[in-house]
């Protein structure tokens, strides 16, 4: 199957979704829980992979920033500039402060 070229919608979407679960909730829920739940609500679009992925880029992302979170991943350093932006997006919208690389 051909590699998922994500939205700036659905990276947002997504980024707003981690942000939520493992930073401002700092729920403990497994990834793979997670990823199914976010699959389900993003009508199956995504392959777990694909998501899975994105999860590892946004805990890199977190890392990098020395964000508090709760997410149980090891970080993926190939971020994109479109999931940057959103997570940059998604914690000015909420107003969590960062300090940026």
């Amino acid at each position: 199957m051909a590699r998922h070229m994500w939205t700036k919608e659905e990276n947002i979407f997504f980024c707003r979704r981690c942000v939520e679960e493992y930073i401002i909730k700092k729920n403990s829920t497994k990834v793979s829980d997670f990823i199914s739940a976010i699959e389900k609500e993003m009508n199956y679009t995504i392959e777990k992979g694909s998501l899975k992925m994105k999860a590892q880029n946004v805990k890199y992302f977190l890392v990098a920033n020395k964000i508090e979170n709760t997410l149980e991943i090891s970080p993926l350093s190939n971020c994109s500039t479109d999931n940057i932006e959103a997570m940059e997006k998604v914690l000015k919208e909420l107003n969590i402060s960062y300090s940026a690389l």
